[in-house]
Protein backbone atom coordinates (compact mmCIF):
# COMPACT_ATOMS: atom_id res chain seq x y z
CA UNK A 1 0.00 0.00 0.00
CA UNK A 2 0.97 3.28 -1.32
CA UNK A 3 1.58 5.87 1.99
CA UNK A 4 -0.72 9.46 1.54
CA UNK A 5 2.42 11.40 0.95
CA UNK A 6 3.45 9.09 -2.40
CA UNK A 7 -0.22 9.71 -3.45
CA UNK A 8 0.10 13.63 -2.93
CA UNK A 9 3.22 13.64 -4.82
CA UNK A 10 2.20 11.91 -7.60
CA UNK A 11 -0.81 13.83 -7.84
CA UNK A 12 1.21 17.00 -7.86
CA UNK A 13 3.72 15.41 -10.57
CA UNK A 14 0.49 14.89 -12.65
CA UNK A 15 -1.61 17.67 -12.24
CA UNK A 16 0.10 20.26 -14.84
CA UNK A 17 2.94 23.13 -14.79
CA UNK A 18 4.37 24.06 -11.51
CA UNK A 19 3.99 27.92 -10.52
CA UNK A 20 7.89 28.67 -11.61
CA UNK A 21 6.68 26.82 -14.80
CA UNK A 22 3.15 29.39 -15.29
CA UNK A 23 5.24 32.24 -14.16
CA UNK A 24 7.76 31.88 -16.71
CA UNK A 25 5.16 31.22 -19.71
CA UNK A 26 3.51 34.45 -18.55
CA UNK A 27 6.38 36.69 -18.48
CA UNK A 28 7.02 35.24 -22.30
CA UNK A 29 3.71 35.93 -23.18
CA UNK A 30 4.25 39.05 -22.06
CA UNK A 31 6.81 39.91 -23.74
CA UNK A 32 5.49 38.09 -26.86
CA UNK A 33 2.37 40.86 -26.65
CA UNK A 34 4.84 43.85 -26.42
CA UNK A 35 6.80 42.56 -29.26
CA UNK A 36 3.77 42.42 -31.57
CA UNK A 37 2.01 45.78 -30.12
CA UNK A 38 5.62 47.18 -31.40
CA UNK A 39 5.39 45.76 -34.64
CA UNK A 40 2.21 46.47 -35.18
CA UNK A 41 2.71 50.05 -34.52
CA UNK A 42 6.21 50.21 -37.02
CA UNK A 43 4.07 48.78 -39.56
CA UNK A 44 0.81 51.31 -38.90
CA UNK A 45 3.71 53.60 -39.16
CA UNK A 46 4.63 52.04 -42.66
CA UNK A 47 1.67 52.26 -44.06
CA UNK A 48 0.70 55.75 -43.01
CA UNK A 49 4.15 56.55 -44.84
CA UNK A 50 3.24 54.16 -48.09
CA UNK A 51 -0.48 55.78 -48.65
CA UNK A 52 1.28 59.36 -48.23
CA UNK A 53 4.07 58.14 -50.67
CA UNK A 54 1.26 57.24 -53.17
CA UNK A 55 -0.76 60.12 -52.77
CA UNK A 56 2.10 62.16 -54.04
CA UNK A 57 2.72 59.69 -56.59
CA UNK A 58 -0.98 59.77 -57.77
CA UNK A 59 -0.49 63.99 -57.57
CA UNK A 60 2.75 63.98 -59.94
CA UNK A 61 1.06 61.46 -61.88
CA UNK A 62 -2.01 63.81 -62.33
CA UNK A 63 0.21 66.55 -62.75
CA UNK A 64 2.21 64.27 -65.54
CA UNK A 65 -1.43 63.34 -67.52
CA UNK A 66 -2.12 67.12 -68.00
CA UNK A 67 1.25 68.49 -68.98
CA UNK A 68 1.23 65.53 -71.58
CA UNK A 69 -2.50 66.60 -72.63
CA UNK A 70 -1.04 70.41 -72.72
CA UNK A 71 2.16 69.09 -74.97
CA UNK A 72 -0.17 67.48 -77.55
CA UNK A 73 -2.40 70.56 -77.80
CA UNK A 74 0.33 73.14 -77.80
CA UNK A 75 1.86 69.84 -81.01
CA UNK A 76 -1.73 69.63 -83.41
CA UNK A 77 -1.59 73.37 -83.16
CA UNK A 78 1.89 73.88 -84.48
CA UNK A 79 1.27 71.20 -86.87
CA UNK A 80 -1.84 73.06 -88.01
CA UNK A 81 0.36 76.31 -88.30
CA UNK A 82 3.19 74.71 -89.80
CA UNK A 83 0.83 73.04 -92.04
CA UNK A 84 -0.81 76.50 -93.22
CA UNK A 85 2.38 78.04 -93.52
CA UNK A 86 3.71 75.01 -96.04
CA UNK A 87 0.74 75.33 -98.30
CA UNK A 88 0.58 79.19 -98.33
CA UNK A 89 4.62 78.92 -98.86
CA UNK A 90 3.52 76.00 -101.86
CA UNK A 91 0.93 78.94 -103.33
CA UNK A 92 3.07 81.52 -102.93
CA UNK A 93 5.46 79.92 -105.39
Amino acid sequence: MRSPIAAVRSRARRRGKTPGQLRAECDDLVCTVVRLTAENDRLRYERARLEADFDRAAVDYSGALEDLRVAREEAVRLRTALAAWSEKKVTAS
